[in-house]
């Protein structure tokens, strides 16, 4: 009989959930929204939790783990046309991140009983470092590319004064649509 400790579940489902979600917006070159998403991370620890109890079993059908990704989702992005692509890009690297445990788990001979279950520390912190690399490897030269474009921005107007993040034009790719 295998022993699960509570707090130990919670707390690795959450941090991997954050982890994530952070990924997902710093790929997609998004505000870090912390609070945010450790509130989504959060209800992913507190769902690890409750599927984990025998009599709620039914938690671990497709339907309600999609339905709980979108949830998160919505937490950690907002609302619509937000929503769907960060649901959509966590939904792929949750998958990237789960298919790297699961090989790195049968590579280094451990019994694998489900994605997450018999994983050590030292294999999730593992693949978690092999995902983030190959996501920077990959998208490194789009996320720098994007990242030089964007700027932190102050706007004043009748006293009261907005920061936000907007994109740099120079005005250098700029042509006339009849003559180019």
């Amino acid at each position: 009989m295998n022993v699960i400790y509570v707090d130990e579940l919670f707390f690795l489902n959450a941090l991997t959930d954050y982890l994530l979600l952070l990924s997902c917006a710093r790929l997609r070159g998004r505000v870090l929204r912390r609070t945010r998403f450790a509130a989504a991370a959060a209800l992913g620890g507190v769902y690890a939790v409750l599927a984990a109890i025998p009599p709620l079993s039914f938690l671990v059908s497709l339907a309600v783990k999609a339905l709980v990704s979108l949830l998160m989702a919505w937490i950690a992005f907002g609302a619509p046309p937000e929503l769907w692509r960060g649901w959509g890009c966590f939904l792929a690297l949750s998958s990237a991140f789960a298919g790297a445990v699961y090989g790195i788990s049968l590579l280094s001979g451990a019994e694998v009983r489900g994605v997450l279950s018999g994983a050590s520390l030292k294999t999730l912190t593992l693949s978690f470092g092999l995902c983030y690399a190959a996501v920077r490897l990959f998208f490194g030269r789009f996320l720098k590319r994007r990242e030089r474009c964007v700027v932190e921005a102050k706007i004043e107007l009748c006293g009261k004064t907005v920061s936000l993040r907007a994109l740099r034009d120079t005005g250098n790719s700029l042509f006339d649509p009849l003559s180019g």
